[in-house]
């Protein structure tokens, strides 16, 4: 008999009643758990994410549908602005650490520039982008009267003309002072000499030293017309015996004075230079392609060797600009740009040197050229 027996007796309604609510507890419980056989699972493919990013070559993704696009100055914009045009933190915090290295954006075209930022978000900025006016005028600082972007050719500062001198981007003042010191009698023994000159920006005299090549004061002693003097393209005859040739700042003229080297070879010799970002040593010259060991051997006492003119910036280098050079292969390129990608930015020689797909013969020529800044 139970103790409580007016407790433990139930109607027929309530004996119902708890049949139901023990049936909906059981149903909320198994409820959840069902809808599990409804969902598919997804495995995530990690192989294939690996491969896009790899074949993204550097550009972080963007989220398009959180942008909020409205016109804006890139030279002015600030971080967060960036972040509201749906740009990632990094790479709105390359855009303000090129423009604090003085970078400036003249053209929409510019801010390609920025490797990290992909070609399909650059078309959606592009009709957004609205740089003001005066900078172009800046971009042309050089010469108020000149319409044409400076040009650089290899001159002799004792010759030149002056409408070469505009050529070569100087100011008007700068021009008219230039050619006062050399009417008084003025004359530029040593490259450095070119500083005296008032008015000279420091960052253009940088841009234009290699391209100084002093002739000895034989060569003028020569019968040789002021008018094939004076002009760069003429600058250096095959008459003229000079002692030494500068590797990296001789033209294809004065290549040319050398027996045994034709417009051929000349050419050959200065475009490969060119690729390069210039010779590292006076036996460098020796591997243009074509040019004989023969004739090499003659004519290397008579060549002499000075600094590489350009470098690569290997931390904003974009893809095109390392395929482009000699001794970076296409592939080669394709890997530093998604490794820098994936791990950041390349302090020394060492932190490329992880990179096991590259030869240590491949680094070790291409250390004289690399820029870590």
């Amino acid at each position: 008999m139970p103790i409580f027996p007016e407790f433990m007796h139930y109607t027929r309604n309530e004996r119902k009643g708890i049949f139901v609510l023990i049936l909906l507890i059981l149903l909320l419980s198994v409820l959840p758990k069902s809808f599990l056989w409804f969902i598919k699972e997804q495995k995530v493919d990690f192989k294939q994410f690996d491969q896009f990013a790899a074949s993204s070559k550097g550009t972080d993704l963007i989220e398009k549908s959180s942008a909020i696009l409205f016109p804006f100055d890139p030279n002015t914009l600030s971080k967060d602005s960036f972040l509201l045009l749906g740009l990632p933190e990094k790479t709105a915090q390359t855009i303000i650490n090129y423009r604090n290295k003085a970078g400036r954006f003249y053209e929409n075209e510019d801010l390609r520039k920025i490797y990290s930022l992909s070609p399909e978000y650059y078309a959606l900025l592009e009709p957004y982008i609205s740089i003001k006016n005066n900078n172009k005028k800046i971009r042309r600082h050089s010469h108020e009267d000149s319409k044409s972007s400076p040009k650089r050719f290899v001159f002799d500062p004792n010759t030149i003309k002056e409408q070469e001198l505009y050529a070569l981007g100087l100011p008007k003042k700068t021009v008219q002072t230039f050619l006062k010191f050399r009417s008084k009698g003025g004359r530029f023994k040593t490259k450095e000499d070119l500083q005296k000159i008032y008015g000279l920006d420091q960052s253009l005299y940088v841009a234009l030293e290699p391209y100084i090549q002093i002739l000895s004061e034989n060569f003028y002693q020569k019968n040789i017309p002021e008018d094939s003097i004076s002009s760069p393209l003429r600058v250096a005859k095959k008459t003229f015996d000079a002692e030494t040739i500068d590797i990296n700042r001789a033209s294809v003229e004065m290549w040319q004075s050398i027996k045994g080297i034709g417009p051929a070879y000349a050419k050959r010799i200065v475009g490969y230079r060119e690729k390069l970002g210039g010779f590292v040593s006076v036996d460098q010259v020796g591997t243009t392609y074509g040019l004989p060991d023969s004739t090499f051997q003659k004519m290397k006492p008579r060549l002499q060797a000075s600094p590489v003119f350009r470098k690569i910036a290997i931390n904003t280098a974009s893809l095109e600009e390392l395929k482009a050079h000699p001794l970076i292969s296409w592939k080669q390129a394709d890997i530093i740009i998604s490794y820098r990608s994936h791990h950041g930015r390349f302090d020394n020689l060492e932190d490329l040197a992880k990179i096991k797909a590259l030869p240590e013969d491949m680094l070790a020529n291409l250390n004289p050229y690399l820029n870590f800044d």
